[in-house]
């Protein structure tokens, strides 16, 4: 099972600047529909959420 903390995602600990390659890489490419950095906390807590009722996820405090 895989510990998240619920403090560290209200923090928004997920940027692409935590990925420069893969900002770059975006920024170089013609808008499409590729590009959804603007998704991504929305897009953690789904997956996560996916993975706590499979129980493979805790969300800690």
């Amino acid at each position: 099972m895989v510990e998240v903390s619920e403090r560290r995602l209200a923090a928004g600990t997920a940027t692409a600047s935590t990925h420069p390659e893969r900002a770059a890489a975006l920024a170089a490419r013609p808008a499409g529909g590729i590009d959804r950095r603007g998704e991504a906390d929305e897009i953690t807590r789904r997956v996560l959420g996916w993975g706590k009722r499979l129980g493979a996820v805790r969300l800690t405090r």
